[in-house]
């Protein structure tokens, strides 16, 4: 990498008569919020405050009992205490048990999907999703409903927490939603067992998407797109390897790969499609095929 060294200029007035030093404070205040438990017993709208609200969800069986989530200002967030698994609760619809979301920033499920699928469908709700894998089983997490994490926007955000290898991630998004934004942490045990990011038949086709590798070791993922993917962007600190080649395959739309945000170390291969290519600060290994 190359070193930017930028030297300041500093104007100095000076005036015999009169030495003033004026120093300026300023106060910020965080409003804490509450946190609040919805049972099996809970009814009608769970509502927040103004601070930053926790809404704790014990069993997916409690969003029966409520109407709506209302997290009010702040930044809000749903969890899910439950894990999504097969046996018992193999998929859980937002839209088919009736809750609204209003003013959630934030909902977070865990997920044991065993050898087969465990789903998570939104509904069409507003939410960044946080989903993480609990066990070293590889079956299909399927994420179905994703609306805009922003009301009105054309955007989703997801973050995947410990995927294992060869373990199936299918992002289905609603009408709208072009872009997909997937921060992955821990994702994938080698360069030859990679997590896979499915977003090849979502029901809006994907155009963008961006990948954040970040968490606390090496991520390793594939990605299957269409061909109407057309930019990829990564950022984050920690370092990655994308399976198969950008610009060609399930990647053969992409004409853009974007790496400028990202610090870790990134080892991709990229075909004649990629037009424009730009990599950031780690030390990275491209390969043209």
């Amino acid at each position: 990498g190359a070193a930017l060294v930028v030297g300041a200029l500093i104007l100095m007035n000076s005036d015999d008569d009169d030495n003033t030093t004026t120093t300026t404070t300023t106060t910020t205040t965080t409003t804490p919020g509450t946190t609040t438990n919805i049972t099996s017993d809970s009814s009608g709208e769970a509502t927040g405050t103004a601070g930053n609200d926790t809404f704790t969800v014990t069993d997916t069986s409690a969003l029966n009992a409520i109407t709506a989530i209302n997290g009010g200002d702040g930044t809000d967030k749903v969890s899910i205490t439950e894990i999504l698994e097969p046996d018992t609760s193999p998929t859980l619809d937002l839209g088919a048990r009736g809750v609204t979301l209003t003013d959630i920033e934030q909902f977070a499920v865990a997920v044991d999907a065993g050898t087969t699928t465990a789903t998570l469908n939104m509904g069409g709700e507003a939410a960044a999703v946080t989903v993480t894998d609990t066990d070293s089983s590889t079956g299909t997490i399927a994420i179905d409903g994703r609306a805009p994490s922003t009301s009105g926007g054309t955007a989703a955000t997801l973050t995947l927490a410990d995927i294992e290898g060869g373990q199936v991630v299918d992002v289905d998004t609603d009408a709208g939603v072009s872009k997909l934004t997937a921060d992955i942490q821990n994702a994938g045990d080698s360069a030859g067992d990679p997590m896979e990011l499915d977003i090849a038949d979502s029901g809006e086709a994907i155009t963008e998407l961006t990948i954040g590798s970040d968490g606390s070791s090496s991520n390793f993922l594939r990605v299957t797109g269409s061909a109407n993917l057309v930019t990829m962007k990564v950022e984050g600190s920690e370092n990655l390897t994308i399976a198969d080649v950008v610009g060609a395959g399930n990647m053969s739309g992409v004409t853009t790969l974007n790496a400028s945000g990202a610090s870790g170390n990134m080892v991709v291969s990229v075909d004649n499609p990629v037009t424009s290519l730009t990599m950031g600060s780690g030390n990275d290994t491209v390969t043209a095929v």
